[in-house]
């Protein structure tokens, strides 16, 4: 699949990051993901926060096994890892798959998914505005 619409946070470090997407991109981004070096497991009182907010965890929806994010590297590698970052979407939002990749020059591994919407945007008329139909249908389960 094509992904002409990019947003790519380029830095020196570990903590940059990029989206792409094959429709156009909200502008200004909308709320409907939360991400980040978060440094709190699923049951943490962060963690809590947010899903109050109706945000939902990737790797509930799609993901399998403990997906652990930390640690990567040191001695401590060789112990059972945790889940110390996530990916959280909006009701708007579903995933199909979420997985951790290689962690390469960081003590993590990120956190890699596939996102889509529930329902799909309708742009109107090449005017810019986007709006989300409303209706029910079933979101993605964990498998």
């Amino acid at each position: 699949m094509d992904y002409p619409n990019r947003i790519h946070e380029c830095r020196d470090d570990s903590f940059g990051a990029a989206i792409y997407s094959p429709r156009p991109l909200a502008e200004p981004p909308q709320r409907d993901l939360h991400l980040g070096d978060s440094n709190s497991t699923a049951r943490s009182p962060q963690a809590h926060v947010i899903q109050r907010m109706n945000f939902r965890d990737t790797h509930d929806l799609a993901g399998w096994g403990g997906c652990a994010t930390w640690p990567v590297n040191s001695f401590l590698r060789w112990v059972p890892g945790l889940r110390l970052d996530h990916l959280y979407l909006s009701q708007k939002l579903t995933c199909s798959e979420s997985r951790t990749g290689t962690g390469q020059g960081s003590d993590r591994r990120p956190v890699v998914a596939e996102v889509g919407w529930l329902h799909p945007p309708i742009v109107d008329g090449g005017r810019g505005s986007t709006t989300i139909p409303s209706g029910s249908a079933k979101s993605a389960t964990a498998n």
